[in-house]
């Protein structure tokens, strides 16, 4: 299956492919064609895990999917 997103707002130039359905263009960070607030694109690296894990830091937060995940410590 082939998905295709319009992306509003990333700059193609800077793309980079993360993993796990994560991307950034240096500043934002998408997943699924979503963008995730919060998120700085410059830090931010995919927590490793299980086939059907998803999660991504920046150091600050964590989100798991696109949600962020309160009360997690992306130091550990």
């Amino acid at each position: 299956t082939c998905v295709q997103y319009v992306l509003k707002g990333f700059k193609p130039q800077t793309f980079r492919y993360l993993g796990k359905e994560y991307a950034t263009d240096g500043r934002n960070v998408i997943f699924r064609g979503d963008t995730l607030k919060g998120l700085n694109g410059a830090k931010a690296r995919v927590i490793e895990g299980p086939k059907n894990f998803f999660a991504i830091t920046d150091g600050n937060r964590i989100f798991l999917w696109d949600k962020p995940f309160p009360g997690a410590d992306p130091q550990t």
